[in-house]
C-alpha cells in the first residue's frame, strides 16, 4: 500500500483538528429522506422535525434545495417524523424504530390542503436498507431478550447471520477470555473483530477479545457487520459487533429476574455415565427512568452468575502394573543401557523395568496420576467427576442529558468480575480471573443545521490472571527438583509431559499476570450538504500493556519415548522413559534477569465518509481511511530482534548490561520493536440501487479494505523472551542415546549475572507489517409479501500478511545427529519466528430471510455455502490447527481448509407469540400470553488434521503431521465413533522426514442443534408483567460429536471419546415494569 507524506499529514491533522472531527463509530442512526409535492416536485426549504417518543427530544431542521433531510446523529429509539408547511396538511409517519448505527429512509410526499389538517402514517421504518453498501445486521431488542441462550452471551447471537460461525474448535484460550463465546466472520479469524460499546473501543489488544461482555438486559440492541463497512469503522477484517447500552426515558421501566440451571433438567451427556451435578443461578435487575422529565435519565443494570458445575473427564492414565515397571502384554519395552554390538536395544527381561532401575523422583511423581478406574476402555481408562466453581459479577450505569435542543451528553461505566477455576486430575487445573472495567463520556453538539459535532472519551483497564492448581506450595524441593522462583508467591508444581498421558502440574507458561489499559479520543464531524453526507474522523488512542509471566520457573520436563523404542523408534508413550528418570529434554527459567513488561504505543487514525445521493435510485458510499500505528516500546526498554544475516541479537543502544553476552550481538539506534505504518490507507466504496424507485428491492455492491491492527501477544513475547529478560536452559537429548539426567542443570551464577547462551526466544522481524484484509460483496435485496426481507449475496475477502509462527532456527534438511549442532545458528537454539507473511481467501454464497416483529411473529434465517482456505488460522498454539509451520522451508504447504471452514451453514431464530385468546378472562390467564422462541443450527464439521508426537524430523520443530497414504475420510455410512476416518489412510513417518498430509484434510462431526424456550406472560396490573421462562438447549438430545484422536500413535487413534452436552434446561421468572 502506498504512504502518504509527513508534511500533507501533519496538514491534514491541523485542518481536521480545526474543525472538530471524529472517529464516527457510533451506535446512532440517521433518518434521511425527501420532501415531494403531489406531482413528485421537491419542495426546498420545508421544515421537517423529528421526535423521540421515548424521552420527548425533539430535532428540528430544514430540507435542502434538493428537497433532501438528513437527520445525522439520532440516539436510537422510536421517532416521529413530521412536515409542517403552509398550503399542505401537516405529515406526521410513526413510530418509527431507528436501530443502531442504522440508516431509515422516509421520503414524504405532502398533500394540498391546510396547516390544520393532518396525514398521520401509521408505518415504521422499511424492511430494507436503502442507502447503504454494507453486509450487516441488526440483532434489535426483542431478539437479544427473547431468544433462548445458554450462558446469556450476546456473542452467540451474533452468529445467527449468514457469513458467521462461533468460531473453531479447540480455541479454547480466547473462548475463556470472551466467557466461552467466538466468532468468525467471512473467513477472518475471530481476533480480527471489533467490538464497540456505545461507540468506542472494547478489545483486549492483547488477544482480540471483547473485553466488557454486557448483561444482555443491558443491551438495547446491537449491529453486526461482516463486510465493506464504512470509513468510520477500522482495526478489523471480520466483524464489527456495535452494541449499544439502554438508556433511561420518561417512563420508570425496569427488569428482577433470575435464571436457573440444574442437573435435574438436564439430560445424561452421550459419554457420561451418569449426570453429574450442576447448579447455576444467573441473577439480576434493571432500572431506568427520567432524573429531570424530557431533559435528564438514568439506566443501571447490576448482575450476578454463581455456577457449581460437577463435569466427567476421561483420561488415559498408567496402568497400576506400568507403575512398578511391569509391561507384559504391552509393546515391547527396550534398554537404552543394553545394545548389541550393531547398535540395537536390547528389550528388558520379561518386559519388566527391574525396580532398581526407576527413578527416585519418579517414584514420588507416579502417585500424582490416579490409578485407573475404568477397565476396557483403550482410550479413557480414569473417569472423574470434577467441580468446576464460576462466579461473576457485573454492572452498568448510564446518563443522558438533552441539556439544550443542541448539546446532549452521555456517561456510562461498566465493571464486571469473573473467577472460573478448571479442575483436572494431577494438579493441571487453572484459574482465570477478568476484571475489567470501562467508561465512557460524550458530548454531542449541534453547531449548525448542517454541521454537527460529538466529542467522546473512553477508557478501560482488563486485568487477568490465570494462575496453576497448586500455586504457593514448593512442590519441586519436596520432589528433589531444582526450581529457580522469583518470589515465593509463585512456586507451584513442575510441569511433566509424557507423551499419550495427562501432563502434571498444568501449563507451565502460568502464573500470569496482566494488565490492559486503554485511553480514546474521539471526535466527530457530520456536514450535510443537500444530497451529500460527509463525515471526517480523528481518532487518538493509547495503549499500555502490563505483563508478569515468569514461564518454566519450576521446570519443564518432557518424555517423548525416544530411549525405550527400538533405536531410532519411539515407544508408544514416554511412560518408560519417564520411569527411568530420562528426559529427552527438560528446562527451566534463570530469574538472573527477568522482569515485567511495560508495553506503550500511541495510535492515531483519521478518515472521510462521503455518502452521496446521485438520484433519487441510486446512493453511492465513498471512503478513505488513513492509520498510523506508531511506535511500540517497552518502558523497560527490554526488547530485541534477531538479524538473520548478521547471526546477531540486536538490542537499543540505549540499553545496557552489567555483563558481557556470550553470544553474537550488537546494539543500534533502534526505538520502535514494530515498524509504524506512517499512513496506511483504506479506501472504501460501493453502492444501493434501487432499480424501480421503491423500498422493496435495493441491489447493492462494494469493495473495501481494512487494516488490522498488531497483536500485542506478538509483540509481548518479542521483548519478554530474548536474553537475558528471559533467559532459559534448555537442555535437549539426542534421540539415539539418553544424554539429560532428570532435574539436573547447570546452576545459574546469579551473583555475577554472567547469562548463558540463550536456548529459546522470540524473534520478530523488523520488517514485520500489519496485515489487512480485502472484502468484497454483490447481492439482492427483496421485501416480500408477509413483511419478509428477503437477501441473496455473494461474498469474498482476502487476507494478506496475517500473523504466523514457524521455528526460524530448525536443524534442516532433517537427518540424524544432536539437533542444536544442526541448527544454522547452534548457540540460539529454538528460534520461534513471528512474521506476518500469512494470507487467506474466502468467498461465499449467503441467503437469508428476515421478518421483524409484527403480527406476534418474527424470525431470522440464514444460509451459508463457502469455502475459506489460508496457510495458518491463527498466531495461538491454542487453536484446533497448529500456528507452527511443519517445515519452515515450504511454507506454500500450509495451505489448506482454514481451522474454522464450514462448508455449509444454516441457521433459524424465532420468536412467536401464540395467537391464543378467548372471551374468557378466568381462561385467558391460563391459554394466552404464551410465546414459543428457539434458535436452531445446522452446519456441516470443521476440517483437522492427524499428527504424530515427537521430533520425527529430529529437525527442532514443533508440529508433525503423519502421512497421507489415501482417502482420508470414509463415506458417512462407514464412520463409527471408533473409527471416525480411515485410520489406515495414516501412517508415522519414517524417521527423519515430515508427514505428508496437508492442513484440513479429515472432517470432523457436523452439528445439528435446536434451542427452544416457552414463554408465559401474566399481566399483573397496567404496566407490570412477570414472566415464567421454560428454555431447552439441543432440545432433541441430538449427540453433537467432538474432536476424534489425531494422534497417530495414540491407541485411541480416529476415535471420538467427546462430544458436546445433551439436553439443557433452564428456567427464569422475570418481573418486568
Amino acid at each position: 500500500m502506498r504512504f502518504i507524506p509527513r508534511s500533507v499529514i501533519l496538514g491534514a491533522g491541523v485542518w481536521l483538528c480545526s474543525m472538530l472531527p471524529a472517529a464516527a463509530q457510533t451506535t446512532k442512526g440517521r433518518i434521511v429522506g425527501v420532501v415531494t409535492d403531489p406531482s413528485g416536485a421537491i419542495i426546498p426549504s420545508a421544515p421537517v422535525a423529528v421526535r423521540n417518543l421515548r424521552t420527548n427530544a425533539r430535532f428540528e431542521t430544514q430540507t435542502s434545495s434538493a428537497g433532501a433531510f438528513t437527520f445525522p446523529d439520532l440516539p436510537i429509539g422510536s421517532y416521529e417524523v413530521a412536515v409542517e408547511l403552509p398550503g399542505f396538511k401537516k405529515y406526521v409517519q410513526g413510530p418509527i424504530d431507528l436501530l443502531v448505527d442504522q440508516t431509515v429512509r422516509i421520503d414524504v410526499r405532502l398533500e394540498v390542503g391546510d396547516v390544520t389538517e393532518r396525514v398521520t402514517v401509521r408505518e415504521g421504518a422499511p424492511l430494507i436498507q436503502t442507502d447503504q453498501s454494507g453486509v450487516a445486521q441488526v440483532v434489535e431488542n426483542q431478539t437479544v431478550v427473547q431468544l433462548p441462550l445458554n450462558g446469556r452471551n450476546f456473542v452467540r447471537l451474533g452468529s445467527l447471520m449468514p457469513g458467521t460461525t462461533r468460531g473453531s474448535p479447540g480455541d479454547d484460550t480466547r473462548r475463556t477470555r470472551q466467557q466461552g463465546e467466538l466468532l468468525t466472520a467471512n473467513g477472518a479469524r475471530a481476533e480480527h473483530n471489533n467490538y464497540l460499546l456505545d461507540g468506542v473501543e472494547n478489545n483486549s489488544a492483547i488477544e482480540g477479545v471483547a473485553v466488557v461482555i454486557p448483561s444482555i438486559d443491558a443491551i438495547q440492541e446491537f449491529k453486526v457487520q461482516t463486510a465493506n463497512y464504512s470509513a468510520e469503522f477500522g482495526r478489523a477484517g471480520g466483524a464489527i459487533v456495535n452494541i449499544a447500552i439502554k438508556s433511561g426515558s420518561n417512563e420508570l421501566h425496569g427488569t428482577a429476574y433470575e435464571f436457573v440451571r440444574n442437573d435435574k433438567l438436564d439430560a445424561r451427556d452421550f459419554f457420561d455415565p451418569g449426570k453429574t451435578p450442576l447448579r447455576r443461578n444467573q441473577f439480576g435487575f434493571s432500572l431506568g427512568g427520567p432524573i429531570i422529565r424530557n431533559r435528564a435519565f438514568v439506566f443501571g443494570n447490576a448482575e450476578w452468575m454463581r455456577e457449581r458445575r460437577t463435569q466427567t473427564r476421561g483420561f488415559l492414565v498408567p496402568e497400576d502394573a506400568w507403575r512398578t515397571g511391569d509391561f507384559a502384554g504391552q509393546p515391547t519395552v527396550f534398554d537404552p543401557l543394553d545394545t548389541e554390538a550393531g547398535g540395537n536395544r536390547r528389550p528388558f527381561a520379561g518386559n519388566r523395568i527391574p525396580a532398581t532401575r526407576l527413578h527416585p523422583i519418579s517414584r514420588k511423581i507416579i502417585p500424582f496420576w490416579p490409578s485407573p478406574n475404568n477397565p476396557g476402555d483403550r482410550a479413557r481408562n480414569y473417569l472423574e467427576d470434577f467441580n468446576d466453581p464460576v462466579n461473576q459479577f457485573q454492572f452498568h450505569l448510564r446518563g443522558d442529558v438533552h441539556v439544550t435542543a443542541k448539546d446532549q451528553l452521555m456517561l456510562r461505566i461498566s465493571r464486571s468480575v469473573s473467577e472460573d477455576l478448571r479442575k483436572t486430575i494431577g494438579l493441571n487445573g487453572e484459574w482465570n480471573n477478568l476484571k475489567p472495567k470501562a467508561g465512557v463520556a460524550a458530548w454531542t453538539r449541534v453547531l449548525s443545521p448542517a454541521i454537527l459535532n460529538e466529542v467522546r472519551f473512553s477508557a478501560y483497564m482488563f486485568n487477568y490472571e490465570n494462575l496453576p492448581e497448586g500455586l504457593g506450595r514448593d512442590y519441586p524441593s519436596e520432589l528433589g527438583l531444582p526450581r529457580f522462583a522469583l518470589s515465593p508467591t509463585i512456586l507451584r508444581f513442575p510441569s511433566i509431559n509424557v507423551r499419550n498421558l495427562p501432563n502434571l502440574g498444568g501449563d507451565a507458561t502460568m502464573p500470569l499476570f496482566r494488565k490492559e489499559i486503554n485511553y480514546q479520543w474521539i471526535e466527530q464531524l457530520t456536514w450535510i450538504q443537500g444530497v451529500q453526507t460527509v463525515k471526517f474522523g480523528l481518532d487518538l488512542r493509547r495503549y499500555q500493556l502490563n505483563n508478569f509471566q515468569p514461564q518454566t520457573a519450576m521446570g519443564q520436563y518432557h518424555f517423548n519415548g525416544p530411549f525405550t523404542g527400538q533405536r531410532g523408534s519411539q515407544y508408544v508413550n514416554g511412560f518408560p522413559d519417564f520411569l527411568l528418570g530420562l528426559p529427552n529434554e527438560q528446562l527451566i527459567l534463570d530469574p538472573s534477569y527477568y522482569d515485567a513488561n511495560r508495553l506503550r504505543n500511541t495510535r492515531l487514525n483519521m478518515y472521510v465518509q462521503d455518502d452521496l445521493t446521485v438520484t433519487p435510485r441510486l446512493t453511492l458510499n465513498a471512503g478513505l481511511r488513513w492509520e498510523r500505528d506508531g511506535n511500540w516500546t517497552n518502558a523497560t526498554g527490554r526488547w530485541a530482534y534477531f538479524d538473520y544475516a548478521a547471526g546477531e541479537l540486536v538490542y537499543p543502544d540505549n540499553l545496557k548490561f552489567p555483563f558481557t553476552m556470550p553470544f553474537p550481538h550488537r546494539f543500534a539506534h533502534i526505538r520502535s520493536m514494530k515498524k509504524p505504518t506512517n499512513g496506511a490507507l483504506a479506501p472504501r466504496f460501493g453502492f444501493a440501487w434501487r432499480p424501480f424507485g421503491n423500498h422493496q428491492t435495493v441491489i447493492r455492491s462494494g469493495y473495501g479494505l481494512s487494516w488490522g491492527q498488531p497483536l500485542v501477544f506478538v509483540l509481548n513475547n518479542t521483548s519478554q523472551t530474548p536474553p537475558p529478560f528471559f533467559l532459559r536452559t534448555d537442555l535437549i537429548s539426542s534421540n539415539l542415546s539418553p544424554e539429560l539426567q532428570f532435574g539436573v542443570f547447570p546452576a545459574p551464577d546469579t551473583s555475577a549475572l554472567v547469562p548463558r547462551n540463550p536456548s529459546f526466544f522470540t524473534h520478530q522481524p523488523g520488517n514485520f507489517s500489519n496485515g489487512y484484509v480485502q472484502q468484497w460483496n454483490f447481492g439482492l435485496e427483496r421485501e416480500l409479501p408477509g413483511e419478509i426481507a428477503a437477501k441473496a449475496s455473494y461474498v469474498g475477502s482476502r487476507g494478506v500478511h496475517l500473523e504466523r509462527r514457524y521455528e526460524g532456527n530448525a536443524a534442516l534438511p532433517p537427518g540424524p545427529g544432536n539437533i542444536n549442532a544442526r541448527r544454522r545458528y547452534p548457540i540460539f537454539r529454538q528460534i520461534a519466528q513471528q512474521e506476518s507473511s500469512a494470507s487467506s481467501s474466502f468467498h461465499s454464497l449467503q441467503l437469508s430471510a428476515e421478518k421483524r416483529l409484527s403480527r406476534g411473529l418474527m424470525f431470522l434465517a440464514g444460509y451459508t455455502w463457502s469455502k475459506s482456505i489460508d496457510d495458518a488460522s491463527s498466531w495461538n498454539p491454542n487453536t484446533d490447527s497448529s500456528p507452527w509451520a511443519q517445515d519452515p522451508r515450504n511454507l506454500r504447504l500450509e495451505r489448506g481448509r482454514s481451522a474454522f471452514d464450514l462448508r455449509h451453514r444454516f441457521t433459524l431464530s424465532y420468536v412467536w407469540e401464540l395467537p391464543i385468546r378467548t372471551s374468557s378472562k378466568a381462561v385467558n390467564c391460563f391459554l394466552s400470553g404464551w410465546q414459543a422462541a428457539g434458535i436452531v443450527t445446522f452446519q456441516t464439521g470443521f476440517p483437522t488434521t492427524p499428527s504424530v508426537g515427537g521430533d520425527i524430523p529430529n529437525a527442532g520443530t514443533r508440529n508433525t503431521r503423519a502421512n497421507l497414504n489415501g482417502p482420508g475420510n470414509l463415506p458417512s455410512s462407514q464412520r463409527t465413533l471408533d473409527r471416525w476416518f480411515n485410520t489406515q489412510a495414516f501412517s508415522r513417518p519414517e524417521p527423519f522426514t515430515f508427514g505428508t498430509a496437508g492442513r484440513g484434510v479429515i472432517d470432523m462431526p457436523g452439528t445439528r442443534a435446536f434451542d427452544f424456550s416457552a414463554m408465559k406472560v401474566f399481566r399483573i396490573a397496567e404496566g407490570h408483567q412477570l414472566q415464567f421462562r421454560a428454555e431447552f438447549f439441543n432440545f432433541f438430545n441430538h449427540p453433537n460429536f467432538g474432536r476424534p484422536n489425531l494422534n497417530v500413535d495414540s491407541p485411541g487413534f480416529g476415535a471420538i471419546r467427546s462430544g458436546g452436552d445433551g439436553r439443557e434446561g433452564q428456567l427464569a421468572l422475570k418481573y418486568l415494569f
